[in-house]
């Protein structure tokens, strides 16, 4: 009886012997793995919304405050970065800062009148415009710089990109929706000079601001 030799069949009942049907299935679930391992790869690549984003607005102003203007907090941490709550400084509510980056919701930040601090801030906590002291109205920030100490801001009219920029001291400027609590303590202790008012009553009260929200409604937002 003949019997042809195959060279698939050397070594058939060796120890470590694998036969060809075997050899091919462990290279298929080999191809297999592969292909799993490379979706994952793909699949943990940051997604377009934690890429970089234009810088539209290079100025900001921090705030601690609500929607309704209201202080939620004196202080407003920077982070290590979106995803790391790592407090790298905090920085108090009305500071000014420049737009250095922007990834979706979240900014990073570096304060104007101390360019060493810097990180990253929720959205949330950034405002674009304020209120002139001066009864000028709104404007919005287009640039700022530190000049002997003092920060000063560019800002324009809101809506009116044609306007003629105009520097401002920052204390010339307050936060859009911030009552005029002290105004209102005054007219509430009927006191005839602001100056007695502030010995008795804080800029800063949330409760007063809460008053006077009541009692002055949309006057309150300028």
């Amino acid at each position: 009886m003949r019997h042809d030799f195959d060279e698939r069949d050397q070594g058939r009942g060796q120890p470590g012997y694998l036969s060809v049907t075997a050899t091919r299935a462990l290279r298929a679930l080999s191809l297999i793995m592969l292909g799993a391992a490379l979706a994952g790869c793909v699949s943990a690549a940051p997604s377009p919304a934690s890429a970089p984003s234009p810088i539209t607005r290079p100025i900001v102003l921090v705030s601690g405050r609500d929607n309704h203007g209201l202080l939620a907090g004196p202080f407003v941490s920077l982070q290590r970065a979106p995803d790391d709550p790592a407090v790298l400084a905090t920085v108090a509510d009305g500071t000014f800062a420049r737009t250095l980056e922007v990834r979706g919701e979240w900014l990073r930040v570096q304060v104007i009148a101390a360019p060493e601090t810097a990180g990253w801030v929720n959205d949330y906590y950034l405002r674009d415009r304020a209120l002139r002291t001066d009864g000028g109205g709104q404007v919005e920030f287009v640039d700022a710089r530190l000049t002997d100490g003092e920060v000063e801001i560019l800002v324009r009219p809101v809506n009116e990109s044609t306007a003629r920029p105009e520097w401002l001291l920052a204390a010339q400027l307050r936060e859009v929706g911030k009552t005029h609590d002290l105004r209102l303590a005054q007219k509430l202790a009927r006191h005839q000079s602001i100056s007695t008012t502030q010995r008795y009553a804080h800029a800063d009260d949330p409760v007063l601001d809460r008053v006077y929200e009541r009692v002055f409604g949309d006057e309150a937002e300028g």
